[in-house]
């Protein structure tokens, strides 16, 4: 996407489940396409607060969601004081969420706008 802004992306974090039984294993985060269009996700990467990073492959469909795993992207999520970010190949932020703290086995719920 040659001028990138924000709007033009449109792919939200969701869902942030960091403070779980298994810590590691079972924490996750979702992505969702809030478009009516297909998003190619090849060069897009999500990263945490230290910059731990995961680059984002495949095709994400219109109005979907994707639920990624600790096991897949190795983002070792803290129980507070936390951020996830979105970021397009040019490292131009899509999404960002923010937290301090989180209840034990609560998963953090954000409402997207599609």
């Amino acid at each position: 996407m040659g001028s990138e802004s924000i709007a033009s992306w449109n792919i939200v974090i969701t869902e942030i489940a960091a403070n779980v039984i298994n810590e590691n294993d079972d924490e996750y985060f979702i992505i969702r396409n809030i478009t009516c269009q297909d998003i190619n996700l090849e060069g897009i990467s999500i990263h945490d607060a230290a910059l731990k990073t995961h680059h984002l492959t495949g095709i994400l469909a219109s109005h979907t969601s994707r639920t990624i795993w600790y096991l897949e992207s190795r983002i070792q999520l803290n129980n507070t004081n936390e951020a996830l970010t979105i970021r397009s190949s040019t490292w131009m932020a899509i999404d960002e969420k923010q937290y301090t703290k989180t209840t034990k086995w609560v998963p953090i719920l954000y409402t997207p706008s599609d």
